[in-house]
């Protein structure tokens, strides 16, 4: 059927909105992929020989009591720390504003260090350059390639097998799933950034899912190290049979750094670096207690 001008403007609008979407996608370099393991090879050729592949979990938006300037001040100390040449990051290519993922593009242009992206098709429709910042250039973010999986499962799995360092900053239900992956593979080194001055709860009642994810993680196991019941319900593949199994690597693999006032964010940089140095590369490292 042929529109003419006096036919309804609506399906014009559809389709011209569908073709600045599909045209924005393409300048983005996107790479669709299908399984999680085709991570693999790109992440080797992003990082090449660095031994710190540091992925950063976090919200979109930024709920109450929650400093998007403290996590970032973290995040470079701490980079700074480990050295930016043995050092490249994993993240959504996503561009809302006060994001994580933008924040650690922004990181990632300023201090040299590569960026691996992957997303989901859920959140392509996330991927808009002219949302991002005047601190970050549009140029560098188009060059990088955005690498597209068909759904949630598979792209938190490539998330996981790219990386050798986890750092949740904060975030909901996803940063839960996200650290269960971790802890299965038994190797990684994770980080959990505590910031007591959020003001969700651990748990959402009326959804049925964590609210507050690392809340909800230190929760579940201070609980479960103590001998106490799990203060939460079970979610997903966070379950007690999934705390008994992985007790070991939850107790060498994983502490939680304090990061609710600026006068702690020197003192937590340092402390996770150490203990990611620690961690990353040993077969499997002497215990070193969680702190939660």
């Amino acid at each position: 059927m042929r529109l003419t001008s006096t036919q309804p403007t609506v399906f014009n609008n559809v389709i011209q909105a569908a073709q600045r979407f599909s045209g924005a996608l393409t300048g983005n370099r996107p790479v669709r992929l299908q399984q999680a393991e085709e991570i693999l090879p790109i992440a080797e050729d992003t990082f090449n020989d660095r031994p710190y592949k540091i992925a950063i979990g976090g919200y979109l938006d930024q709920p109450e009591g929650y400093n998007r300037n403290r996590v970032g001040n973290f995040l470079r100390q701490l980079i700074r720390k480990l050295r930016p040449e043995k050092v490249g990051l994993i993240t959504s290519p996503t561009t809302l504003p006060e994001s994580i993922d933008v924040l650690t593009t922004e990181i990632s242009q300023k201090m040299n260090v590569p960026v691996c992206y992957m997303t989901s098709e859920r959140y392509a429709n996330k991927i808009n350059p002219d949302q991002l910042p005047e601190n970050v250039s549009v140029a560098k973010f188009l060059e990088q390639p955005k690498h597209i999986f068909p759904n949630n499962p598979e792209y938190a799995w490539a998330t996981i097998l790219g990386s050798s360092v986890l750092i949740p900053t904060g975030g909901r239900a996803a940063t839960v799933t996200d650290w269960v992956k971790a802890v299965q593979t038994g190797d990684h080194a994770i980080v959990l950034l505590d910031n007591k001055n959020i003001k969700d709860p651990a748990w959402d009642p009326m959804a049925q899912k964590p609210l507050n994810g690392v809340r909800y993680i230190l929760e579940q196991s201070r609980a479960f190290l103590n001998g106490e019941p799990l203060p939460h319900p079970e979610y997903e593949g966070f379950t007690r049979n999934f705390l008994e199994t992985h007790r070991e690597i939850i107790e060498s693999q994983v502490t939680s750094v304090p990061l609710s006032d600026d006068a702690q964010v020197a003192f937590s940089a340092e402390r996770a670096s150490q203990f990611i140095r620690k961690k990353v590369g040993a077969t499997r490292p002497e215990t070193m207690a969680m702190a939660v």
